[in-house]
């Protein structure tokens, strides 16, 4: 007989079912154990039901559930149940593999950053031997500041704005900023040099840095000199061919060779991260591209490890849904995450687009990025959002319940905000996002709404981290 523990902090709503709008009868505390035979019934919207033996009269919500909550997750020592043929998010599904191991997964040892285990949730990770939540703000140009390159998204930037970033990212409670390696116009071994000087500046104010060392969007010019030709799909992205034909090996391989063995002991690296939004475009995928896509992983993860055996690695996907076959996203999560035993951080991106102005519902991407919590948890990966941003009227409300969902609900090892400008003083620098950003002072359609959602967005980040 399987067995499932409520994990929910505050317990578990008991309510009709089908419905999950049903009247509440009582209240299951957490840690609760919940036996059944019976195999979960998937509904037309991809929820999991569970109806407990002897009980014909009620159900529970399992994690999958579409209000975001993660009500129910299996007990770690159980497999688990089969899921009846059916159709989920419009595919076909069959029957779950057992559940794989975490041994799978080989850890840095000896670094500052650590994974470390949480019961019931995905792993947190621990700095310098804490382990919390941490928070994280994406500034994508950070390392090119003052350059002098004519890239629309640089072209601004001086080089104080680099030192004022970085302690202003500090002052809203970030521990952490991710940035973007490469610069199209510019050769390796500049691209190498400024990283550096972020990764010492960042080192310098106790923080640390992700690393992505590329990116798949063409538009935004963080990419690499030499692979134009591939950035066909849209907004640029690289295209599927470029992963069939391996031509990350021509220019993509000896840069992350380079960049990874000239910070490999550098404390201020958090992690190194392949690339920013990856996929199979265009999309639905074609036969051998998903296959294609785990060997580029494989691979450049493996050759990381190698060079930086104290640093963790992680992909950089919006979902592992935009590199799967097109057929069941949630078995393709566990099975992909499986086969990466030195990739150690299971990260997406999710929004709150335009054209979704409720602030309790779902964002995009976010019942994907369920699947990959899922596969994070069972295979000891810590989980990251490693952006997230809310566009579409009460911004704060919107953000205040997308944090407790993944901050409170899954307790994730760390989210981390897009867009974030703030140079002194105040002026639009060219970076951030006037649309999902955080920041107080772009003129743009969001800008008079900017300057009123900094500060209490600040508040709101350093209220949902315990400072």
């Amino acid at each position: 007989m399987a067995q499932y523990r409520i994990i929910a902090p505050g317990g578990v709503n008991q309510r009709a079912f089908p419905s999950t709008a049903g009247t509440i009868q009582t209240r299951l505390v957490v840690n609760t154990v919940l036996q059944s035979n019976e195999v979960p019934l998937t509904d037309p919207e991809g929820r999991l039901w569970l109806r407990l033996a002897g009980n014909t009269a009620w159900q529970w919500v399992c994690m999958r559930d579409r209000d975001g909550r993660a009500y129910i997750e299996e007990i770690l020592e159980s497999p688990p149940p089969a899921r009846p043929n059916g159709t989920t998010n419009g595919t076909t599904s069959g029957t779950i593999p057992t559940r794989p191991t975490s041994g799978n997964t080989i850890y840095p040892m000896g670094g500052r950053v650590q994974v470390v285990n949480q019961p019931y949730f995905a792993p947190l990770i621990a700095i310098d031997n804490v382990a919390k939540q941490w928070f994280i703000v994406n500034i994508r140009e950070l390392a090119w500041f003052g350059s002098g390159y004519a890239a629309y998204n640089v072209q601004n930037t001086r080089p104080a704005h680099m030192d004022q970033h970085i302690k202003r990212a500090r002052d809203v409670g970030a521990r952490i900023i991710r940035f973007f390696a490469p610069l199209h116009f510019a050769p390796t071994s500049e691209a190498v040099r400024r990283v550096g000087v972020v990764l010492d500046k960042l080192h310098q104010a106790n923080m640390l840095g992700i690393v992505c060392l590329n990116d798949s969007i063409g538009l935004a010019n963080m990419t690499l000199a030499g692979e134009a030709a591939y950035h066909t799909a849209e907004l640029g992205h690289l295209s599927a061919n470029y992963f069939v034909q391996q031509a990350w090996r021509t220019h993509y391989l000896p840069f992350v060779e380079q960049m990874v063995t000239a910070y490999r002991e550098h404390p201020a690296v958090f992690s190194w991260q392949l690339m920013n939004e990856p996929g199979l475009y265009p999309q639905p995928p074609q036969p051998g591209q998903a296959e294609a896509f785990l060997t580029f992983v494989s691979e450049t993860s493996a050759l990381i490890a190698r060079l930086a055996p104290k640093h963790l690695i992680s992909v950089g996907l919006i979902s592992s849904a935009h590199v799967g076959p097109g057929t069941d996203e949630f078995q393709y999560a566990r099975q992909f995450y499986y086969h990466l035993p030195h990739v150690h951080i299971v990260g997406t991106h999710m929004y709150q687009l335009l054209g979704n102005p409720d602030v309790n519902a779902l964002w995009d991407q976010e019942a994907r990025s369920r699947n990959d919590y899922t596969a994070a948890q069972e295979l000891g990966k810590a989980f990251m959002v490693d952006e997230f941003g809310a566009a579409a009227g009460d911004r704060l409300a919107a953000t205040g319940q997308f944090l407790n969902r993944w901050l409170v609900d899954r307790r994730s090892a760390s989210v981390g905000q897009w867009g974030f400008m703030y140079p002194d003083p105040p002026m639009d620098i060219g970076i951030g996002d006037g649309v999902y950003g955080f920041d107080p002072i772009l003129n743009t359609a969001q800008g008079s709404t900017n300057a009123a959602f900094f500060p209490a967005m600040r508040d709101l980040f350093l209220a949902r981290l315990g400072f």
